[in-house]
């Protein structure tokens, strides 16, 4: 915001209201095809920067002063309609819809994030932001009879697992994806091998003679009543 010099203090009218005199800064922002149907304040990396849009389909991003910052931010097809700023993840990001029926995701630089938000059938005519949950949430609506909400979730990258041979992080300890999937398979061979319900302690039951079932009981000189048998 511009300092006030003593002139620019607001001063009453004798009517119980007060008025603010506004003192031009600068050189008119001169960089759109056509008009210029809105503009949105920001801070972004600890300034003040506004993002304006119009009937050009682009949108532009100005510091607080009157320097034009990076490229224009081209992605609609026709009219840009309104901007909101929010904060995701602790950044700035710029969200815009116009005629064309789309709603972009901008960084707080000149660049797009994500695809488009689809789902309208006709003008986007107006957004706004909230925080619903501890989670930011975009409205947008516009002549198509319907308002559409969205979450804005960052983009974490996920690491690849498993990772159960080693907790080292060094690239030399790393496993190769052919490495991991024969990993995986060793374990799986192991586990086919062992018996269902058969641990470390288990010991196999005698064998029981062929023609006896389950309920014949060993008499003397059998096997399997474990005698000794004739002696030598």
């Amino acid at each position: 915001m511009a300092a006030l010099s003593g002139e620019d203090i607001p001063r009453g009218d004798g009517r119980g209201t007060s008025r603010l005199d506004g003192v031009p800064l600068g050189q008119p922002l001169a960089g759109h095809d056509g008009g210029v149907w809105w503009g949105a304040w920001a801070e972004v990396g600890g300034r003040p920067v506004l993002a304006t849009g119009g009937i050009g389909g682009m949108v532009r991003l100005w510091d607080g002063q009157d320097r034009a910052l990076g490229n224009l931010l081209a992605g609609h097809d026709d009219g840009v309609m309104w901007g909101a700023w929010a904060e995701v993840g602790g950044h700035p990001v710029l969200a815009t819809g116009g005629i064309g029926g789309m709603v972009r995701l901008w960084d707080g630089q000149d660049r797009a994030l994500g695809n488009p938000l689809a789902g309208h059938d006709g003008e986007v005519r107006w957004g706004a932001w909230a925080e619903v949950g501890g989670r930011p949430v975009l409205a947008a609506g516009g002549i198509g009879e319907a308002v559409r909400l969205w979450e804005v979730v960052e983009d974490h990258p996920v690491p690849r697992l498993p990772s159960y041979r080693s907790d080292a992080t060094v690239p030399a300890d790393e496993l190769s994806r052919a490495g991991d999937a024969m990993a995986v398979a060793e374990l799986a061979v192991r586990a086919a091998r062992r018996p269902a319900g058969r641990g470390p302690g288990y010991r196999a039951a005698p064998p029981v003679p062929a023609g006896r079932g389950p309920d014949h009981r060993a008499g003397p000189g059998d096997p399997a009543a474990g005698s000794p048998g004739p002696p030598r």
